[in-house]
């Protein structure tokens, strides 16, 4: 993990042409070949290619806010979160060393917000839809069939994180009670709370599946 932010802040002070200007990043997203996207004041950047640290693609453009990006399994396209078509919505646009290819495609369009992606290796996207104590883990087939993929009916459900091998989520539940953090087998749909006494929020798996890394509001 500290390796990672290092690397990503030597990056972004690195003065080369074609680099963002690191103003306002969030959202680092690794693809499988070690590219890095971001997300810079509304736009969508890519590393040329994993070698290529010092040389950057714009991806989105314009007047939408484009953040969260999220690499699909086979390095071939970005998910991401847009105002683009009004509200907050999934939308997708393949990438290559060159740029984008094409426009972005709207994935979601429920009238409700929609944000948080997660990409399996199937391509199954995990995501919230709903905001605030309306908020509810979602997961969206490769064939775009929808459904809740958890059955709690009072916690909002933030942040999931899927492992490596796409059969288990991360994610943190939210009641007036507090915080807690779960895994959930894809798989027969089993629940388990792993953490509870600390207000554990954006869980991340470590590549081995056998560890989770979270961050806490509550130090």
């Amino acid at each position: 993990m500290l390796t990672s932010l290092a690397a990503l802040l030597v990056v972004l002070q690195l003065p080369s042409v074609g680099s963002p200007t690191g103003a306002g990043v969030q959202s680092a997203a690794y693809a499988s070949d070690g590219r890095l996207a971001l997300a810079i004041d509304g736009d969508l950047w890519v590393q040329r290619s994993a070698r290529d640290t010092t040389h950057w693609v714009q991806i989105t453009s314009g007047a939408a806010w484009d953040r969260e990006p999220v690499w699909s399994a086979d390095g071939e396209s970005l998910i991401f979160v847009s105002d683009r078509a009004g509200g907050s919505h999934l939308f997708r646009v393949h990438v290559d060393g060159s740029g984008a290819k094409g426009t972005p495609e709207q994935v979601t369009t429920a009238d409700d917000w929609e944000a948080e992606p997660a990409v399996a290796p199937d391509g199954a996207i995990i995501f919230v839809r709903g905001r605030g104590a309306t908020a509810r883990l979602w997961v969206r087939s490769p064939e775009g069939t929808e459904r809740r993929l958890t059955k709690q009916k009072s916690a909002a459900e933030r942040w999931p994180s899927l492992s490596r091998d796409g059969e288990r989520v991360a994610y943190v539940s939210e009641t007036e009670e507090g915080s807690r953090l779960h895994v959930h087998w894809l798989e027969g749909d089993s629940d388990r709370v792993i953490v509870s006494d600390r207000a554990a929020e954006h869980p991340a798996w470590s590549p081995s599946g056998d560890r989770i890394a979270f961050g806490t509001r509550s130090g």
